[in-house]
């Protein structure tokens, strides 16, 4: 494939995810062909893989193994941590997803096995055993596949703010935040201040509308057993311990 088509295949793989869309490869291949380009689609979703497998889809987005209805096999639905998957219908003429309940189930599997089944590929049947789950996953409420709203930390052991809960408060890209304690039990994130004293730890919000808050300040409140809870409230960002 040359670096031509490849530039316009991440354009439409970046303008989804600008945009919060939910979507799977063979979205990316058919807007690819609108815009009068033509490749096969085995060739064309390994570049969408690639641009997730090297982070540029930012840390809002996972991608989870969903059944698609007149599909052969299951297909990886590119969403952020906050949508849910059962409500994700591609528009025609793909056929929409089969049930929410049997996408439920899946995700719930997937989740649960915490890795890509080997014998499935996005659309059209063949091996996607070099196609590995991203490394932390969204704990799921069981049976139903939605988010539960806490986040593990990831094997480094930081956590993802949610940029929703950013944007709420007012972030922008390049922001700089500060990081205090509350009660021993919340972080506080909030704008920099004047007083005081000296936060635990200073931050600049990214491109994509993310903080990821490391392990030392995590460490200042009470280990989760299950993950950690975000709010936002008066221009600032709560995370909880769960």
């Amino acid at each position: 494939m040359d670096a031509a088509l490849q530039t316009v295949i991440e354009a439409v793989v970046n303008d989804k995810v600008q945009a919060g869309e939910m979507f799977t490869a063979y979205d990316v291949t058919k807007e690819v062909r609108n815009r009068g380009h033509r490749e096969r689609h085995n060739n064309m979703k390994q570049v969408v893989h690639d641009y997730y497998g090297r982070g540029l889809m930012g840390s809002d987005y996972t991608r989870t193994l969903i059944p698609i209805q007149g599909a052969p096999v299951p297909a990886f639905l590119y969403h952020r941590y906050t949508d849910d998957p059962t409500s994700y219908n591609p528009s025609q003429p793909r056929p929409a997803v089969s049930n929410p309940a049997a996408v439920g189930k899946a995700v719930g599997s997937f989740y649960a096995q915490g890795k890509a089944d080997p014998n499935v590929d996005d659309d059209d049947g063949t091996s996607s055993a070099s196609l590995a789950p991203p490394s932390s996953l969204p704990q799921l409420a069981v049976g139903t596949g939605k988010p539960n709203g806490c986040r593990k930390p990831d094997a480094r052991g930081t956590v993802c703010i949610p940029a929703k809960h950013l944007r709420a408060c007012g972030f922008k890209p390049k922001d700089t935040v500060f990081v205090w304690t509350k009660d021993g039990k919340t972080l506080a994130v909030q704008k920099p201040t004047s007083g005081g004293g000296k936060p635990l730890a200073k931050y600049t919000v990214d491109e994509n509308n993310n903080v990821r808050i490391t392990k030392t300040p995590l460490g200042t409140i009470a280990s989760p057993s299950s993950g950690y809870t975000f709010a936002d409230s008066a221009g600032e960002v709560l995370v909880q311990a769960d």
